[in-house]
């Protein structure tokens, strides 16, 4: 049996607006699929992997041989956020692009429009809405469904600050919840969950030795890991999920990380590391992916992060005599 910090509140109370009918910015652990608080991908080296999901950057998102926002589930007609410059190439994209800078597209299909706040180039592209940019437009052998706008007024929807700013904090609170170890069998790392807010703290070199990775528990448990070091790596693992919990209740939390590597694997949970520079070349994400920074071409499948509710006061009940989180 590992040893883990649980709560069990005498009434538990859940979030209980359903993330299709309520996503908005006033969350972004449900609104965005992937985000950086630097920038996606590179201009020498654009990031060629799926996300199903909105993805945004407070700085640049340059993409190519891949598609953006592919399930179109979050209820937004936006699906690409930059403060920076967008560019695509090759890329299928559902929803509109709203980028501070100017947007660069080469043989893309896209449904929605786009706004930017310098200009627009485009060549063999296909465009669902208006093309508006407060410099200049150029598009070549493009189909544009909307209007063509030059001069148009652009003040961005979202403060990507202020959304780096929360994931930052949210990282910082739920690293501060120290928590109990994992079991840990040789190269297996286990996660025995109860029902109610669990915490654990893993080693960044325990979870890297590791060649399975198991998160064991009821549908009503919330699973918190804080992975501790400043460099961290997940790779060639076997990642068990308990078919009874949703991945809406896990969070893999890297409060401390500068550095994080993601590659061969299918991790089953949310990604928290808005302070790591990023590396995914290949491999597999189910949940939201929220780093400092993203390099790569790994896959994100869409899923999000439903917080739970903690109580204020001491109407809770703790086992196995490990500190409360509230004394």
């Amino acid at each position: 049996m590992s040893r883990s910090t649980f709560l069990t509140f005498m009434t538990i109370t859940i979030l209980a607006a359903p993330p299709f009918a309520s996503a908005t910015v006033e969350d972004p652990f449900s609104f965005f699929n992937v985000f950086s608080r630097c920038s996606i991908g590179r201009s020498t080296d654009l990031y060629d992997g799926e996300i199903r999901g909105i993805a945004g950057a407070a700085g640049s998102c340059w993409f190519k041989n891949n598609s953006i926002n592919a399930l179109g589930l979050v209820p937004s007609s936006i699906g690409c956020f930059a403060g920076g410059e967008v560019e695509l190439i090759c890329v299928s994209h559902q929803g509109s692009i709203e980028a501070a800078g100017r947007v660069l597209l080469r043989a893309v299909n896209l449904d929605g429009g786009i706004a930017s706040g310098v200009s627009i180039w485009g060549h063999g592209a296909t465009i669902g809405g208006d093309a508006a940019a407060m410099g200049t437009v150029f598009l070549e052998n493009c189909t544009v469904s909307g209007a063509v706008i030059e001069g148009a007024p652009f003040t961005p929807s979202i403060d990507l600050s202020a959304v780096g700013d929360f994931y930052l904090a949210k990282s910082a609170q739920y690293g501060s919840w120290g928590g109990g170890a994992p079991l840990i069998a040789g190269s297996r790392v286990e996660f025995s969950a109860a029902a109610g807010i669990n915490v654990f703290d893993v080693t960044a070199a325990d979870l890297d030795w590791a060649t399975s990775v198991a998160i064991e528990g009821p549908h009503a448990a919330w699973v918190i890991i804080n992975v501790r070091g400043h460099a961290a790596e997940i790779s060639t693992t076997d990642w068990q999920l308990d078919p009874r919990m949703p991945i809406e209740h896990v969070l893999i939390n890297f409060p401390e990380a500068a550095v994080l590597e993601i590659r061969q694997v299918a991790l089953l949970g949310n990604v928290l590391a808005p302070q790591a520079a990023t590396h995914f070349p290949e491999g597999l994400v189910v949940g939201g992916l929220w780093v400092g920074d993203l390099q790569g071409g790994g896959q994100v499948d869409w899923g999000f992060f439903i917080e739970p509710i903690v109580p204020t006061s001491h109407d809770f009940i703790t086992w196995g005599g490990l500190k409360s989180l509230f004394e």
